[in-house]
């Protein structure tokens, strides 16, 4: 739901839009409770079962603000803005063995909230200066936002241990596993909240140097109150040979502070077959990099990360009716922020031994893991023809390449592996280095229909445990359909099938693995997806 106003008072226009969406989805988890497992509750599920997740969001967004000026003096444009979004996940058709008979079968297991407020003013005016063919636009401006991110735990019987032993088979009597079957929930030694505030000021010029070249500046310093100050810069440039070819580049450099929910993020798991010397399964657990458990084993504070990038480009407008687009980049980003390697073994259980944690079987934290390069281009081209009188035909082609390349990979104080063979080979191949996209779109009146077809290039699923099973996934097609009627311009109906001819990714080769596809696809495994469409403007 959207919903957007404007009025003028005087020589000041007061604004404002607000959106709001309420969307539930389902999607079954990865592991199948088997009859006869240890995770069953015999009487509960007799024939096992195959739990499915549920998610619940609610995004609300809402901006008012007033603008004030004219030409000669400027014009001001202060604003404020508020958004949120909630995070429900739930499982249902699962179980808690722990508790026998008396367990729940559907759990909340994490309930997640991030809320963003923003005041900004912004100040533009245009100079005229002499020598320059064009005015001098000065845009300049304040900002303030406020981030919170909180982590809520889920239900008790999610994660908690009911004491009741293992009903049936071959290990009754024994302790049964604590926490729900592919859903332990966040508990509430995990639960907190997280804030920040980040102050900003930014300043840019742009101007028509000549009638063919186009140049323009900009410069932004922040403050953030978790992660000091920055002063980042971009500077772009167009130059038009003639209306039918131009010349565009652009160099700049970017910072971006730990996410709150990278700096909070903690969520404890039982193994359920790893056991300790009192009998209960051991926990692993991702924690905040700033916890004595991730300290112990070597973590260190995260660091932003930082950013160079270049890009340039040609634009081609063969007819007034078609253009071409090329352009390549090359993006280095120092200090990547990543999740670490599982850490275990006996090296790592003797650290925590000696820091006091006996029952943890394997760690994780986010860290400053690596430096990477990305080069890559991007082709793009639309051609609009009018078919005098009976209708409309547009035609697109768009082609993306890339490729990433870790250049220098940060070591561990205490010499454990906290980024691995595994890890850089899912960052540099883990997914699709490749799109191809065909579309077209024909337009009669009221109404619409589109066919588009895309192809993701293949990409390498690494094995952690045995490199002979690191799988490389082949190329895929997808052909999406939709048809559209308006029958007044405020009223859109659409209805289509995305992947029509229900291709589906490669199936994984791990014997192990209870994941049937490969994580990567940029193809959903389910295949097939119907969906209708109603929309009104306001």
């Amino acid at each position: 739901l959207a919903l957007q106003g404007g009025w003028q008072i005087f020589w000041v226009l007061f604004y404002g839009f607000a959106t709001y969406g309420n969307s539930e989805s389902r999607n079954n988890v990865i592991g199948v409770l088997y009859p006869r497992s240890d995770w069953n509750v015999r009487n509960l599920y007799p024939d096992g079962s195959h739990p499915w997740y549920k998610y619940r969001n609610e995004d609300i967004s809402g901006t008012a603000g007033l603008r004030i000026g004219d030409e000669s003096s400027g014009l001001f444009d202060f604003s404020v803005n508020y958004g949120s979004n909630d995070h429900d996940e739930n499982i249902y058709d699962s179980v808690n063995p722990s508790y026998g008979l008396n367990s729940p079968t559907d759990f909340l297991v994490a309930r997640l909230k991030n809320q963003q407020q923003n005041v900004a003013l912004d100040y533009v005016r245009d100079f005229d200066v002499s020598g320059l063919a064009g005015p001098l636009t000065i845009s300049s401006g304040l900002a303030y936002r406020h981030e919170r991110y909180s982590v809520g735990a889920g239900d008790y019987a999610s994660y908690a241990n009911g004491g009741v032993p293992i009903l049936d088979g071959p290990n009754i009597g024994k302790p049964a596993n604590g926490g729900a079957f592919q859903g332990q929930g966040i508990q509430t030694v995990d639960a907190g909240s997280y804030t920040r505030g980040v102050k900003s000021v930014y300043l840019g010029a742009e101007t028509l140097v000549t009638p063919e070249l186009t140049l323009s500046l900009t410069g932004r310093a922040e403050k953030y109150s978790d992660f000091g100050s920055t002063t980042n810069a971009k500077l772009s440039a167009r130059y038009e040979f003639i209306p039918e070819i131009a010349l565009r580049g652009t160099i700049g450099t970017g910072y971006r502070a730990p996410s709150l929910g990278q700096i909070g993020t903690s969520w404890t798991t039982s193994t359920g077959t790893i056991l300790a010397p009192d009998g209960t399964p051991l926990l692993t657990r991702i924690v905040p990099v700033d916890h004595s458990l991730a300290k112990a084993l070597g973590a260190t504070s995260l660091k932003p990360e930082k950013s160079t990038d270049i890009n340039v480009g040609l634009v081609l407008r063969p007819t007034s009716n078609s253009w071409v687009t090329l352009d390549a980049y090359d993006i280095s980003i120092r200090d990547r922020i990543t999740l670490s390697e599982r850490l275990s073994g006996t090296a790592v259980t003797n650290v925590l031994n000696a820091a006091g944690y006996t029952n943890y079987a394997a760690v994780q934290y986010f860290t400053n893991a690596a430096d990477t390069r990305t080069r890559g281009f991007d082709l793009a081209s639309r051609y609009l023809l009018g078919l005098n009188g009976y209708g409309d035909l547009e035609l697109s082609a768009s082609y993306a390449q890339y490729k990433t390349k870790i250049t220098d990979v940060k070591g561990n104080p205490n010499g454990f592996v906290t980024f691995g063979r595994a890890q850089t080979l899912y960052m540099e191949k883990g997914h699709p280095e490749s799109r191809l996209l065909l579309s077209s779109k024909y337009t009669l009146g009221a109404w619409s229909a589109q066919v588009s077809l895309s192809r993701f290039g293949s990409y390498i699923a690494p094995n952690a445990a045995n490199p002979a099973l690191d799988q490389t996934f082949s190329p895929l097609w997808k052909t999406d359909i939709d048809f559209g009627f308006k029958p007044t311009a405020n009223l859109g109906i659409n209805v289509g099938v995305e992947n029509v001819f229900d291709k589906r990714p490669d199936e994984n080769n791990d014997p192990a693995s209870r994941q049937r596809y490969g994580s990567s696809a940029a193809v959903a495994p389910e295949g097939a997806f119907v969906y209708t469409r109603l929309s009104y403007d306001f």
